[in-house]
């Protein structure tokens, strides 16, 4: 098995280099392969810089791709047209995963039927002060996405967070790419 790690960005260079270093302490399951791709979309900082150096202290190969054409959709439509692994997983460019995310998601997909699998994401709050007014009820309009410890089959709408989640490529080449019509712009987060 081959898992790509995507991770497209805009304008974010200082939280993606934290997100990159992160990557670093990632336990490398037996038996999997695993690269990483930094797609620095429409990006006028030094995103390709600060990736570039993350990516070299890596423990897997890396690169990054630039994409002028703005917009999520478009940036994880690149992710999938560079890569060729089985599984792409996408991460958000503001993410730290455990060290053994990987290990679960191998498992997830070898050991399960599923074609998409999502991740627990937790939100932090290093790059800003939580709000004393946010109940816990509502972190899930900011992607929090808790879940349990099991695997479990999720039929409904909701469940999948674009923070965290990973599908196998033949899912995108049977269905099509992410609509680039709809999603983030820069930094419109309103979806069309």
């Amino acid at each position: 098995m081959q898992i790509d790690i995507l991770i497209p960005t805009h304008n974010r260079s200082e939280i993606l280099g934290r997100t990159l270093h992160g990557l670093t302490g990632l336990v490398l399951p037996d038996g999997v392969g695993v690269s990483v791709l930094v797609v620095a979309n429409a990006c006028s900082d030094d995103t390709v810089a600060v990736a570039e150096r993350g990516i070299a202290a890596l423990p897997m190969p890396g690169r990054v791709v630039e994409e002028a054409t703005p917009g999520l959709s478009v940036a994880r439509n690149r992710c999938v047209a560079e890569t060729t692994g089985d599984v792409c997983a996408f991460l958000d460019d503001d993410v730290r995963v455990a060290p053994d995310w990987l290990g679960g998601l191998a498992t997830a997909f070898r050991d399960h039927p599923a074609d998409v699998v999502g991740g627990r994401v937790r939100l932090w709050w290093d790059a800003v002060e939580r709000p004393d007014w946010l109940p816990v009820e509502a972190e899930g309009f900011l992607s929090a996405n808790i879940g349990g410890d099991e695997p479990e089959e999720l039929t409904g709408p909701y469940g999948l967070v674009g923070a965290n989640f990973a599908f196998r490529r033949a899912v995108f080449e049977k269905i099509g790419g992410f609509r680039t019509d709809l999603g983030r712009t820069g930094k419109n987060l309103n979806a069309s």
